[in-house]
């Protein structure tokens, strides 16, 4: 496995552990959430039994006749109270529906957290059970309205025989300043009411909040998918090159070991041969400033540059001539003396006019027997001066230029030719 896959299997674990987190988040919101609406039950039961004991009062008014100003403000109240109830039941009824939504989206980003999966399912179930339990309180509270309704009727029936009542309306005063106690309890109940709508309103905005973070993380982890698929594809163009280079590189390394085995073969070969015409002759060495090839080769390099002409006339005043390169080992051995440099060698050409051709020809007249003549043009010059340039990337190391140019150039001769004087 290579860095790269290790990095990008630790930023997925490293989402896994926040998508896990995030879903044990919402796993306590839910838990919360079941909380208040059991809560919101036994809130609604207590109401139910509040109705029913608001009923049995009406029941005793009906006997003890209540005030109808004061009876009818309660009724309005009351109303209202049930209005406001069933408003709440309605923004709860959307904030399940809500909460429902954002599960199904969680489960969609959470398919390997079965376990969680299975616990919000109970969850949900225990909200719908709570639900149908809310629909229930609320078929309890339309029976009480009818009920109201038909206590309003009896009240109408109760103003009517109020002239008769009017004896008892001392003792209705003192129920009066009871209804006035019992009015101010229902404010208070109202206020709580009141608050928890705003709760709730508080509640459904910081879902609908969390509802728009995920979405916009499922964009971002899409976004970040598309750019690994995308420098993953990169990675692999990159990996073929490099296998392609590298099966280059093989191949010319074996070229170049299999052309270094054939040039030890081949200064084996001059050496022993060296060695057997030592052997045979005792010839006297090279004079002072020139090194030794063969038995029966002396080279001198020039210290300075100058032309091709001037080269040669310098070779000639000294017994000898311009370097003629005869075969690889020779060449060789002359690139030890030269150097990285450009060396001008005894060989000259030029166009013959009436053939067109290149008559080559070297400084002792011999014929021309090796060449390794560099990639040139020979259609630059109408006649040209050669050199050798070791310091050329290529093994191909013979040039052709202007005879006026400068380098560097080393004289050949043979002992028995030298002068000793």
């Amino acid at each position: 496995m290579s860095a790269g896959d290790f990095e990008v299997l630790i930023l997925q674990r490293d989402r896994l552990v926040q998508d896990n987190k995030l879903l044990v988040q919402d796993n306590k919101l839910l838990v919360q959430d079941n909380k208040l609406l059991v809560r919101d039950k036994k809130q609604l039961v207590q109401d139910k039994k509040l109705l029913v004991q608001d009923k049995q009062q009406l029941v005793q008014d009906k006997q003890q006749l209540q005030l109808a100003q004061d009876k009818q403000q309660l009724v309005g109240d009351k109303q209202q109270l049930v209005q406001d109830k069933q408003q709440l039941g309605r923004d709860k009824q959307q904030l399940v529906g809500d909460k429902q939504q954002l599960v199904q989206d969680k489960q969609q980003l959470a398919q390997d957290k079965q376990q969680l999966g299975r616990d919000k399912q109970q969850l949900v179930g225990d909200k719908q059970q709570l639900v149908q339990d809310k629909q229930q309180l609320v078929q309890d509270k339309q029976q009480l309205v009818q009920d109201k309704k038909q206590l309003v009727q009896d009240k109408q029936q109760l103003v009517q025989d109020k002239q008769q009542l009017v004896g008892d309306k001392q003792q209705l005063g003192r129920d009066k300043h009871q209804l006035v106690q019992d009015k101010k309890q229902l404010v208070g109940d109202k206020q709580q009411l009141a608050q928890d709508k705003l709760q709730l309103a508080q509640d459904k905005l910081q879902l609908v909040g969390d509802k728009q973070q995920l979405v916009g993380d499922k964009q971002q982890l899409v976004q970040d998918k598309q750019q690994l698929v995308q420098d993953k594809q990169q990675l692999v163009q990159d990996k073929q090159q490099l296998v392609q280079d590298k099966e280059q590189l093989v191949q010319h390394d074996r070229q170049l070991v299999h052309e270094n085995d054939q040039l030890v073969q081949m200064v084996n070969q001059q050496q022993n041969r060296i060695n057997h015409l030592q052997s045979e002759l005792n010839l006297s060495s090279c004079p002072s400033g020139w090194q030794r090839h063969t038995v029966s080769t002396c080279y001198q390099l020039s210290s300075s540059k100058n032309t091709w002409e001037y080269a040669r006339q310098d070779c000639a005043s000294k017994g000898s001539h311009l370097v003629i390169l005869n075969d690889e080992a020779e060449e060789k051995v002359v690139s030890g003396f030269g150097g990285d440099g450009t060396i001008w060698m005894g060989l000259s050409g030029r166009i013959n006019g009436y053939t067109n051709n290149w008559e080559m020809t070297l400084v002792d007249s011999s014929p021309l027997r090796y060449t390794n003549w560099a990639d040139q043009r020979w259609d630059t010059w109408n006649c040209f001066c050669a050199y050798v340039h070791y310091g050329s990337s290529s093994l191909e190391t013979w040039f052709r230029g202007s005879c006026q140019d400068h380098h560097y150039w080393i004289c050949e001769k043979h002992p028995g030719s030298v002068c000793r004087g």
